[in-house]
């Protein structure tokens, strides 16, 4: 995992490194719907997308970002009644909310291999910064409380490339998302440092469209 991490911090290196290669090459655009499957959450769909350049035929620089969100309510029906029209009318209340918001930020390299005209396989990899907003709502006992944690991460994943366009590809891979988000960082009453974490690493699939010279 060292490896990986340090690999990945590489990449973004060298996305910041580069800015010769924003102003000189054609533009990439991408987006995507995926299902991810955090270990400490549920799993759930995100939206994503990514804004680029194409180096050359082989490698894409860009900064990326996902999207997922995932909403937990707990109801019980304590009425009900039936009209003479057939109609069924519940009367419910809400008694727990809670709202969970993932956002990944990522500088992102996309290397691209082709098999023939139409298709390529392509590896990429992914260093940024996750963000993770919890929302609870106890409406029985009227209380309220907002989380919010934030990390290093990194992504590595692969997949297929296939041409439906002059400009647009298909694009079908799966991935593997490392993040640890943490909160409350201070130290305890012996001078140990401590917080609060949540592991949100996990595996995914995600499938989209890439707009981009080749």
């Amino acid at each position: 995992m060292k490896s990986a991490k340090g690999l990945a911090a590489g990449l973004l290196v060298v996305l910041l490194a580069a800015p010769s290669v924003w102003a000189q090459r054609e533009n990439v655009y991408g987006v995507e719907l995926g299902y991810r499957n955090p270990r400490a959450t549920q799993a759930g769909f995100s939206v994503g997308g990514v804004y680029g350049v194409a180096a050359d035929e082989a490698v894409d620089l860009g900064i990326g970002f996902d999207f997922f969100r995932r909403k937990y309510t707990k109801e019980t029906e304590v009425a009900s009644q039936d009209f003479p029209s057939g109609v069924h009318e519940a009367t419910v209340q809400r008694e727990l909310e809670y709202v969970t918001t993932i956002l990944p930020v990522y500088g992102v390299l996309t290397i691209k291999m082709p098999l023939n005209y139409s298709s390529s396989v392509f590896l990429e990899g992914a260093m940024g910064y996750t963000f993770l907003f919890n929302t609870e709502r106890n409406y029985e006992e009227q209380v309220e409380a907002k989380r919010t944690y934030h990390g290093m991460s990194w992504r590595m994943g692969g997949g297929l490339l296939h041409r439906i366009g002059s400009r647009s590809f298909l694009k079908i891979g799966v991935f593997y998302h490392s993040a640890e988000v943490s909160r409350e960082k201070k130290e305890s009453p012996r001078g140990l440092p401590i917080w609060k974490s949540v592991d949100l690493s996990g595996i995914g699939v995600r499938v989209g469209v890439r707009i981009a010279p080749y």
